[in-house]
């Protein structure tokens, strides 16, 4: 195989500090970093690593009043290199990609009385984005320079909720939350208004026996654009602007959720349906990577989702674990009437990350104080994709490009996988 030579390794690093100032204050700071690398074969090699810091201030006014302040940065980068080996010695090149979050939030909490918990706060972000720095592996190689355009925006928020104790048996949430986004992106200036309801109640019809229901609707202004399923070192993300609107979506669910006299089974079912508008999605020979004009790649879609998951678990036992099973579906349509050639000719289609049938098993039955056996099983429909049939000539990129069916209308077979494991714990004897 041309991937037998293929490499991988990474390492992550942690650290906390906390600081108790005194009774009142107390002061918490985390940091992470990883990095990941792999190769294929012997002349490219993918990098990407993870960053993060924040410190957290935590401050107890009274019996009644807190607040909790925080500031951070987090950071995600990539680098894909194309290596000198012989034959590719003036291609050789480096693809790198960047981004970037500052954020400062405060929560503030007030138990008034036994029936009412108000909480307010706010939450700023600072986006910066560098989506491409194309350059060759040397001066004088064949391949260019190609620098993307560096995208920034922030992000602004106020919240406010309040969990009333109706009775001893209905309890209310309700909250509402203001966001305001402003993208800088050079001739693609623009500022989004969001304002979002939250609502949800619970009903206890016993002590072990309960009903939940919500909606609520969000905003989302940062997007990934990706042509794969899976998370790649290719991937990129780009920010609303004046041609990309936000995401919105809109969400209900309930819930009957159980747990017997003992303690040991508990059982929840839950139902959900989702509205979405501008979900992203991409044009038919669409180019992510080193497009200068990537907006005139993407399109702006509606969405749908419904689904039901079910779950029984044993929590205690020789024999323990849970099994859950999941049917959900999601949509997109993609009907503008701007367009000349919508998506499947503008009708609903499969989303990447439609997979009907989910089920899940998780078993633990322990033998002795020392030995046990555990069982875990997964089984999911094939997730959609699409297919090349044919290819044409395009006169305007003077080349051949693929002729796709419509979007998302073969599947991946079913995945279905089991582990089995014999474990023994040194601590113990037999």
């Amino acid at each position: 195989s041309e991937y037998r030579d293929g490499k991988a390794n990474f390492y992550d690093l942690t650290g906390t500090l906390a600081w108790s100032v005194n009774k009142k204050h107390y002061l918490n700071m985390y940091g992470y970093f990883s990095r990941d690398r792999f190769s294929f074969t012997p002349n490219d090699r993918y990098n990407y690593w993870n960053g993060n810091g924040s410190m957290e201030w935590k401050s107890f006014w009274s019996e009644k009043l807190s607040s909790t302040i925080s500031a951070g940065y987090d950071q995600y980068d990539y680098k894909n290199l194309d290596e000198i080996i012989d034959d590719n010695a003036e291609t050789a090149s480096q693809l790198k990609f960047h981004l970037g979050q500052k954020f400062l939030r405060g929560l503030f909490s007030f138990e008034k009385d036994e029936k009412h918990t108000f909480k307010w706060g706010w939450n700023a972000l600072q986006y910066q984005i560098e989506p491409g720095k194309y350059k060759p592996w040397e001066d004088g190689f064949s391949s260019s320079w190609d620098v993307l355009e560096e995208q920034k925006a922030v992000e602004g928020a106020l919240f406010a909720e309040d969990e009333w104790k109706v009775t001893e048996k209905w309890t209310l949430n309700g909250g509402v939350r203001y966001n305001l986004f402003h993208a800088s992106k050079k001739g693609f200036e623009k500022t989004y208004q969001s304002p979002e309801i939250r609502l949800s109640a619970k009903y206890s019809l016993t002590d072990n026996q309960s009903l939940k229901m919500s909606l609520g609707n969000t905003s989302q202004f940062i997007h990934k654009v990706s042509n794969t399923l899976i998370m790649s070192p290719t991937d990129t993300w780009t920010l609303s602007n004046a041609s990309l609107k936000p995401q919105r979506g809109w969400q209900m669910s309930g819930g009957y959720y159980m747990r017997t006299e003992n303690r040991i089974y508990e059982l929840s079912a839950e139902i959900y349906y989702k509205r979405m508008a501008n979900c992203l999605t991409y044009k038919n020979g669409a180019q992510i990577l080193k497009n200068h004009e990537l907006e005139k790649d993407l399109l702006g879609a509606q969405g749908k989702a419904y689904g039901l998951e079910v779950q029984l678990k044993k929590t205690s036992g020789k024999l323990n674990g849970w099994i859950s099973y999941c049917f959900s579906r999601s949509f997109l349509r993609q009907h503008d009437k701007n367009t000349s050639f919508p998506l499947n000719e503008g009708n609903w289609f499969s989303a990447e990350y439609d997979r009907p049938h989910t089920l899940n098993v998780v078993a633990n039955l322990k033998l002795t104080q020392r030995f046990s056996l555990s069982l875990n099983m997964d089984y999911a429909t094939g997730r959609p994709t699409t297919i090349p049939t044919s290819v044409y000539f395009d006169h305007q990129r003077n080349g051949y490009l693929p002729l796709y069916t419509k979007r998302n209308s073969y599947r991946l077979p079913d995945n279905f996988r089991t582990d089995l494991s014999f474990n023994v714990d040194p601590s113990h004897h037999l």
